[in-house]
């Protein structure tokens, strides 16, 4: 018994992401243990690399696809986010993807169709239009981050 708890209390190097105070304490062996270090894992909604990835579809370009190609393209990422953050910071999650995915087909929209450039209003209701439509096209829609207008859900 007094092996596993001097196994267990080994000191851990202080790095970037654990400080000194948190890495000179003992680690519990318990499922509540697993439990809080799968939160602590997970705490951080990781929005400055989900911004980064976000930018790198380069969705404004790609004007050559239709929005069912562009939902095929990165329904798999977004939904590997919600899946993965939706569990600890959901609310937050989704005001980020409608910010961001949203604003990135807005622009899309305004670039790919000609009656749309300079409009980014109008751009921004035929994107609610579509969403009503076809409400599960993409995958931050089916979550609730829909395009409802410029103030989100506001009716």
């Amino acid at each position: 018994m007094k092996k596993k708890l001097k196994a267990l209390k080994k000191p851990v190097r202080a790095t970037k992401a654990t400080p000194l105070r948190a890495a000179s304490k003992p680690v519990r062996d318990s499922s509540e243990a697993q439990k809080m270090a799968l939160a602590a894992a997970a705490a951080a909604l990781d929005k400055k690399a989900m911004g980064v990835e976000i930018r790198s579809w380069h969705l404004a370009r790609r004007s050559d696809k239709s929005l069912l190609d562009l939902a095929r393209m990165f329904n798999n990422i977004v939904q590997g986010w919600i899946n993965y953050y939706g569990r600890f910071y959901k609310s937050e999650l989704m005001h980020f993807l409608e910010q961001q995915i949203n604003a990135f087909l807005v622009k899309w929209m305004v670039r790919k169709y000609k009656r749309l450039r300079r409009r980014e209003r109008r751009a921004m209701a035929w994107l609610a239009v579509v969403a009503q439509r076809a409400p599960r096209l993409f995958a931050h829609w089916r979550f609730g981050a829909r395009p409802d207008g410029w103030a989100m859900g506001a009716r």
